[in-house]
């Protein structure tokens, strides 16, 4: 959409208009979808330390040398 300037997109069901598309609505629910992805695979990693050491509130932090 964006490297041809498209900005509105028709949605139709059998030829009839019963929509319209925009990229800012399209861009919003990807950002949505990522941010979803993300916060399911921060439960991931963290879900064994929880279930190991239910008694620390979190993983030790990591000293990254910065």
């Amino acid at each position: 959409m964006t490297e041809r300037g498209i900005r509105y997109l028709p949605v139709l069901d059998d030829g009839v208009l019963t929509g319209i598309v925009s990229i800012g609505y399209i861009v919003k629910h990807r950002l949505a979808e990522i941010g979803s992805e993300a916060e399911a695979l921060r439960q991931y990693v963290a879900g064994p330390w929880e279930q190991l050491h239910p008694q620390v509130a979190a993983p030790p932090k990591i000293a990254t040398g910065k």
